[in-house]
Protein backbone atom coordinates (compact mmCIF):
# COMPACT_ATOMS: atom_id res chain seq x y z
CA UNK A 1 0.00 0.00 0.00
CA UNK A 2 1.41 3.42 -0.94
CA UNK A 3 2.41 5.76 1.87
CA UNK A 4 -0.22 8.29 0.76
CA UNK A 5 -2.92 5.67 1.28
CA UNK A 6 -1.82 4.92 4.84
CA UNK A 7 -3.35 8.04 6.31
CA UNK A 8 -4.84 7.40 9.70
CA UNK A 9 -8.39 8.44 10.41
CA UNK A 10 -9.47 10.47 13.38
CA UNK A 11 -11.42 8.57 16.04
CA UNK A 12 -14.70 10.07 14.80
CA UNK A 13 -13.97 9.18 11.17
CA UNK A 14 -13.03 5.65 12.20
CA UNK A 15 -16.24 5.27 14.24
CA UNK A 16 -18.34 6.48 11.32
CA UNK A 17 -16.64 3.95 9.03
CA UNK A 18 -17.61 1.16 11.41
CA UNK A 19 -21.14 2.51 11.88
CA UNK A 20 -21.99 2.32 8.16
CA UNK A 21 -22.92 -1.35 8.24
CA UNK A 22 -26.45 -2.23 9.40
CA UNK A 23 -26.65 -3.18 13.08
CA UNK A 24 -26.65 -6.87 13.90
CA UNK A 25 -29.60 -8.11 15.98
CA UNK A 26 -29.20 -11.38 17.89
CA UNK A 27 -31.61 -12.04 20.76
CA UNK A 28 -29.94 -15.34 21.65
CA UNK A 29 -26.62 -13.54 22.15
CA UNK A 30 -28.26 -10.88 24.33
CA UNK A 31 -29.84 -13.63 26.43
CA UNK A 32 -26.43 -15.28 26.85
CA UNK A 33 -24.86 -11.93 27.83
CA UNK A 34 -27.38 -11.67 30.69
CA UNK A 35 -26.00 -14.94 32.14
CA UNK A 36 -22.45 -13.53 32.36
CA UNK A 37 -20.74 -11.67 35.20
CA UNK A 38 -20.73 -7.88 35.21
CA UNK A 39 -17.69 -6.64 33.28
CA UNK A 40 -16.96 -4.01 35.95
CA UNK A 41 -17.68 -5.54 39.37
CA UNK A 42 -17.84 -9.26 38.54
CA UNK A 43 -21.25 -9.83 40.15
CA UNK A 44 -23.64 -12.36 38.66
CA UNK A 45 -27.35 -11.72 38.42
CA UNK A 46 -29.66 -13.00 41.18
CA UNK A 47 -33.11 -12.27 42.64
CA UNK A 48 -32.08 -8.78 43.83
CA UNK A 49 -30.05 -7.65 40.84
CA UNK A 50 -29.83 -8.57 37.17
CA UNK A 51 -27.12 -8.37 34.55
CA UNK A 52 -28.08 -6.66 31.29
CA UNK A 53 -26.51 -6.63 27.84
CA UNK A 54 -25.50 -2.97 27.67
CA UNK A 55 -25.03 -1.59 24.14
CA UNK A 56 -21.99 0.56 23.49
CA UNK A 57 -23.25 4.00 22.47
CA UNK A 58 -22.79 5.57 19.07
CA UNK A 59 -21.76 8.99 20.37
CA UNK A 60 -25.14 10.65 19.98
CA UNK A 61 -25.56 9.73 16.33
CA UNK A 62 -29.10 8.48 16.93
CA UNK A 63 -28.20 4.89 16.10
CA UNK A 64 -28.46 1.84 18.30
CA UNK A 65 -25.29 -0.18 18.13
CA UNK A 66 -25.21 -3.80 17.03
CA UNK A 67 -25.99 -6.54 19.51
CA UNK A 68 -22.41 -7.72 18.93
CA UNK A 69 -21.32 -4.45 20.59
CA UNK A 70 -22.69 -5.20 24.04
CA UNK A 71 -21.13 -5.93 27.39
CA UNK A 72 -22.64 -7.49 30.49
CA UNK A 73 -23.25 -4.92 33.22
CA UNK A 74 -25.11 -5.33 36.49
CA UNK A 75 -28.07 -3.00 37.05
CA UNK A 76 -26.00 -0.69 39.30
CA UNK A 77 -23.10 -0.32 36.85
CA UNK A 78 -25.47 0.07 33.89
CA UNK A 79 -27.25 2.89 35.72
CA UNK A 80 -23.91 4.53 36.59
CA UNK A 81 -22.79 4.30 32.95
CA UNK A 82 -25.89 6.26 31.89
CA UNK A 83 -25.64 8.74 34.76
CA UNK A 84 -21.91 9.50 34.45
CA UNK A 85 -21.70 9.11 30.70
CA UNK A 86 -20.57 5.89 29.12
CA UNK A 87 -17.02 6.89 28.19
CA UNK A 88 -16.20 8.54 31.52
CA UNK A 89 -17.67 5.61 33.41
CA UNK A 90 -15.71 3.03 31.44
CA UNK A 91 -12.52 5.10 31.52
CA UNK A 92 -12.65 5.16 35.32
CA UNK A 93 -13.98 1.66 35.99
CA UNK A 94 -13.00 -0.90 33.36
CA UNK A 95 -10.40 -3.39 34.66
CA UNK A 96 -6.91 -2.84 33.23
CA UNK A 97 -6.67 -6.43 31.94
CA UNK A 98 -9.79 -5.91 29.81
CA UNK A 99 -8.66 -2.48 28.66
CA UNK A 100 -5.31 -3.89 27.56
CA UNK A 101 -6.98 -6.68 25.55
CA UNK A 102 -9.40 -4.21 23.95
CA UNK A 103 -6.54 -1.99 22.83
CA UNK A 104 -4.62 -4.98 21.49
CA UNK A 105 -7.69 -6.11 19.50
CA UNK A 106 -8.12 -2.60 18.10
CA UNK A 107 -4.45 -2.53 17.07
CA UNK A 108 -4.74 -5.91 15.31
CA UNK A 109 -7.92 -4.79 13.53
CA UNK A 110 -6.29 -1.54 12.43
CA UNK A 111 -3.29 -3.47 11.09
CA UNK A 112 -5.59 -5.76 9.05
CA UNK A 113 -7.38 -2.72 7.63
CA UNK A 114 -4.03 -1.19 6.71
CA UNK A 115 -3.00 -4.40 4.96
CA UNK A 116 -6.26 -4.36 3.03
CA UNK A 117 -7.66 -7.48 4.65
CA UNK A 118 -10.21 -5.84 6.98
Amino acid sequence: MADAERNTQSGDEFAMTLAKSPPLRDLAYLKWQRTQRCLICGRKGDDQMSVVAAHIGTAGRGLKSSDSETMPLCDDDHRRAHTWGEIGFLRNNIPNTILREMIRAWCRMNYEIWKGEG
